[in-house]
């Protein structure tokens, strides 16, 4: 049974298919390194996947929350014909959007110009539901 087809509680932890997992549209980061998620696959290979990805799901598809880099290098280890190790992931819940600023908010390496982008998308984003006035994105963010 593919996982589109499974109802998941949140915080439910599942193994996961690659094949069934997209990358969340809404994705703050738009750049991934080639040669860091060529190091990253060396290292799951060498050491096994030390930590587990997040996901939602979002009409009848899978879409990763945190832990696209871990995904790409399972990815590539399995185009280079490596065995990798099983998925898994812990189910949450939320508007992607939201979702995926949150998760990149804190990063040190979040640049300027995604993390404004990010606070603007969010305030604006009124076809999808859920949009913030300056002070819910205060505490969203934990900010004045």
């Amino acid at each position: 049974m593919a996982e589109s087809n499974k109802h998941y509680k949140v915080g439910d932890v599942v193994d996961l298919d690659l094949d069934n997992l997209k990358p969340n549209p809404e994705q703050v980061r738009q750049h991934f390194d080639k040669e860091s998620i060529a190091a990253l696959a060396a290292s799951i290979e060498e050491d096994g996947l030390l930590q587990n990805i997040t996901f939602t799901e979002s009409n009848g598809q899978l879409y990763i929350v945190s832990g696209e880099r871990r995904v790409r290098a399972l990815r590539l280890l399995k185009e280079q014909g490596k065995e990798a190790p099983l998925l898994y992931g812990k189910y949450v819940e939320g508007p992607l959007r939201k979702l995926a600023f949150v998760e990149n908010m804190f990063r040190e390496d979040m640049t300027a110009v995604e993390f404004a982008e990010s606070v603007l998308a969010l305030q604006t984003d009124t076809d999808k539901g859920e949009t913030f006035t300056q002070g819910a994105l205060g505490n969203l963010l934990g900010l004045k």
